[in-house]
């Protein structure tokens, strides 16, 4: 461990011990403490202005006597990055304190509502002015500054909040543990160490292989364990007195769990899990050595890693020992804040209808058909198709754009139900339409809506959702959204009529034509949109009107281009390896190629001539070696370069518009901004030769 060395100051021995610390580790301490103070005050601040709900008056964030809490778990951090983690970490806090006043299934129902500021494949729509909304609003402000400073990193970082906050905290149960392995379990999941990790090594700047990780889990687990058991030791009291007084509703403590089941007192419970935990720590002592020394070529980075595990026990630990969190309840007043509420229920009574047949004097009885009643057919069999690629997963991509749009539209939150509705329907008989004239078998790695209910049913299906969203539109908003809209379909068919004209004549367009057509066919989703919520805004923003649509156009043409791309390296794993050449599609790769590279043309075109254009042909996918011998020939012809150089500029460019209607709009807008960083092309490696 000599080849290390740290800025931050270590505590003595003796200082720490003052407040009950009694870990076996060294303590170290972030020089710029200010920095993690600054950004704990920035997040109350934030919270005051946006909530108005006193909870920041209630709960008790990281600043402590001791010290700030990110600045003795990350006492190595970069000074530009623990700003960020320290916001992060206070917002979790507030969420805890949050949860813990409420019963586990409520709980479970307050944490669903962190999906839409984590998951942008939740599609859920929210009141602008909603309490998640807001969340959202902080969350990805501060996201969008972790990815901007480190993408890698902090795109990792996020995904952990996303997957494995979010899924683990959905599968809480209100069952008390009665083995310890069975407490551990809980524990590991509810406490947040899965999303601790990825934030510590964002603040330390460590990039490392799966291996390295696979390497130190071991160490990680003995780490979690002293984390867990320390966090217990110094709340049991807190929990013990909020419970008691009502401010929570249950205990998940270890020393509750010791007592309970072992029959101990709280005194020799405590007891117990303070010897538990000072073997926790020996354990990381013992296997971070045993690796030391199997790896005498460890690179510094790994050392790094491992030491920075064990700085932050024992910085946990000691803040835990001396922060106002744990012990400011010996001197607050008893409150009782339960209530209690019975479930509401309703009786809603379906009314009879009775037919009245009338007879026509004949003697003989009518037949039966002409006694059938005149009931409305059900819309199952026409919904089939809608609900079946309703269900697939979604990008997320449409729901966040009106988030994001509206910042500056304000939209009032009915009409953006009914928008963002129209746009979900108009959406889903697109793409059913689409992998129908594209004689495409998957969508998202699932079987299209053709292949399942057939053709004609899958046509019928996104006929009738046109229909229905303009029915939608004109009944639930003015008239200038429907006229938005039907000019907007207008367009959207007009630039699909081109990309089949091309495909099915065997004809590559040049890049211009190209991009004329995606500024119908893509562009002019994006473009209708802008235009609906526009049509609703009583801020319709006159001087920033053009430069939407303008940002929207290049978004559209960002966004197919972007897909064309993709296409041919990992995203196509969910649809099929370069699918748009089993659909002979001249996506903008290829146009790129044949336009540098007239003579590629010939090869191309003799490959395409064999596909089948009608989906009433069976479709069969080009072999692999053929497609690796025309992904090769566009490589060469610099059809992959030319794209990717394209889109880095258009990101710039996009970034620029954003920039330009935040200044003359005067509103911030980081959440188109997060949009834009879930789409980037930054650190995605150019398409080469496939051997």
């Amino acid at each position: 461990m000599d080849e290390l060395t740290y800025q931050s100051r270590l505590i003595p021995q003796e200082e720490a011990q003052r407040t009950g610390c009694f870990t076996s580790l060294p303590i170290r301490i972030h020089p710029r403490n200010d920095i993690a103070d600054a950004a704990t005050a920035k997040f109350i601040a934030d919270w005051s202005k946006n909530f108005h709900d006193d909870r920041e008056k209630r709960t008790h964030f990281c600043t402590s006597p001791v010290g700030n809490w990110n600045s003795l778990l990350y006492p190595e951090a970069m000074p530009e990055r623990l700003g960020a983690v320290s916001y992060l970490l206070d917002l979790g806090l507030i969420h805890d304190d949050l949860n813990e006043e409420l019963s586990v299934q409520d709980a479970k129902t307050a944490h669903e509502h962190l999906k839409p500021a984590l998951d942008p494949q939740d599609n859920r729509k929210w009141d602008p002015d909603s309490p998640q909304m807001k969340f959202k609003m902080l969350l990805s402000e501060c996201v969008v500054e972790c990815i901007k400073i480190d993408r890698e990193l902090g795109m990792s970082m996020l995904k952990a909040f996303r997957v494995l906050w979010l899924d683990v905290a959905e599968s809480a149960s209100s069952e008390e543990p009665q083995t310890l392995d069975d407490y551990w379990r809980v524990r590991r999941s509810n406490g947040g160490l899965s999303v601790f990790w990825p934030i510590v090594l964002f603040a330390t700047n460590l990039h490392l292989s799966k291996d390295q990780h696979a390497l130190v889990e071991p160490i990680i687990v003995a780490a979690e364990e002293a984390q867990c058991w320390a966090n217990d030791y110094f709340s049991y009291e807190r929990e013990v007195w909020e419970f008691e007084t009502g401010k929570a509703k249950r205990i998940v403590n270890l020393v509750e769990m010791l007592s309970r089941t072992k029959g101990l007192s709280s005194t020799d419970a405590k007891a117990e899990v303070k010897g538990m935990i000072l073997e926790a720590e020996a354990k990381y002592c013992r296997l971070r050595d045993d690796l030391l020394s199997s790896h005498p070529d460890m690179t510094l980075d790994l050392k790094r890693w491992i030491e920075y595990i064990g700085l932050s026990i024992s910085g946990n630990h000691y803040w835990l020992s001396g922060c106002s969190r744990q012990n400011t309840w010996k001197t607050n007043g008893i409150r009782n804040d339960t209530k209690s509420e019975g479930p509401s229920t309703a009786n809603n009574g379906t009314p009879l209808h009775t037919l009245k047949c009338l007879s026509n004097g004949d003697s003989n009885e009518p037949h039966p058909v002409s006694r059938y009643p005149n009931h409305k057919l059900t819309d199952l069999a026409m919904a089939a198709p809608v609900t079946h690629i309703s269900s697939m997963p979604s990008k997320g991509m449409r729901s966040e754009l009106i988030a994001a749009l509206n910042l500056w539209l304000k939209v009032p939150p009915g009409a953006l139900g009914h928008i963002n509705s129209a746009i979900d329907m108009l959406h889903n008989a697109s793409l059913i339409l689409d992998d129908i004239q594209d004689n495409s078998p998957l969508r998202r790695g699932v079987p299209a809506a053709h292949v399942v209910f057939g053709v004609a049913q899958s046509i019928n299906s996104a006929t009738f959702m046109f229909v229905k969203a303009a029915a939608a539109v004109s009944s639930k908003l003015s008239p200038a959204a429907l006229t938005a809209l039907l000019e907007g379909l207008e367009t959207l068919f007009l630039g699909q009529s081109w990309d089949l004209y091309w495909k099915h004549n065997l004809q590559c367009p040049s890049k211009a034509e190209y991009v004329r057509m995606v500024d119908h066919k893509t562009g002019g989703m994006f473009i209708m949109l802008v235009r609906l919520m526009m049509a609703e805004s009583a801020y319709c923003g006159s001087e920033v009107v053009e430069d939407l649509e303008t940002l929207m156009r290049l978004l559209g043409r960002f966004y197919q281009i972007r897909d064309d791309y993709l296409n041919f390296s990992a995203y196509a794993s969910q649809k099929g390896f370069a699918e748009d050449l089993d659909e002979g599609k001249f996506s903008f790769p290829i146009v790129c190629g044949i336009e540098k590279h007239p003579e590629l043309r010939g090869q191309i075109l003799a490959v395409f001539r064999q596909r089948p254009t009608s989906a009433a042909a069976e479709a069969q996918p080009l072999s692999r070696k053929v497609k690796e011998y025309l992904i090769k020939c566009i490589a060469s012809s610099g059809g992959f370069d030319e794209t990717l150089k394209c889109l880095k500029s258009m990101e710039h460019e996009i970034e620029l518009g954003i920039v330009k209607i935040e200044e003359k709009s005067g509103q911030a807008n980081s959440l188109l901004r997060l949009c834009l960083a879930a789409l980037s092309m930054e650190g995605h490696e150019k398409i080469c030769f496939l051997n």
